[in-house]
């Protein structure tokens, strides 16, 4: 009986403490900047590259690589503009369009997946 009940509570702790360091590692997630969840993942340009239609969609901007593919009909220059910067590095193309500062450099940080290698 002794041995059952150790048993149970080694097994409650574990299963507590488990739950536990989920909670902290969801809240430490919520609580990183943007630049620490960007930085998890790195792309080289030829992975980029070979995301370059409007149903995959991924492009750089400043050095921020991010997957716009849920954007199309919501881009407010139109499909074809975004289709333009799939695939590529848009950095010069996104900085040309004054519109885009600051609230276009807010929607890339949004879908940012990563960084482009250097």
């Amino acid at each position: 009986m002794h041995k059952i009940l150790t048993m149970v509570f080694v097994v409650s702790g574990v299963i507590f403490l488990s739950g536990c360091g989920a909670e902290v590692k969801n809240e430490a997630k919520q609580n990183a900047l943007p630049d620490q969840k960007a930085e998890q993942k790195t792309y080289s340009l030829e992975e980029v590259a070979k995301h370059n239609t409007q149903s995959d969609c991924w492009t750089v901007v400043n050095g921020r690589v991010a997957d716009v593919t849920g954007f199309f009909g919501k881009h407010p220059g139109g499909d074809e503009a975004l289709l333009k910067a799939c695939g590529v590095d848009a950095s010069e193309m996104f900085a040309s369009v004054k519109k885009h500062d600051p609230n276009g450099y807010a929607a890339v940080e949004k879908m940012s997946i990563g960084r482009v290698l250097k």
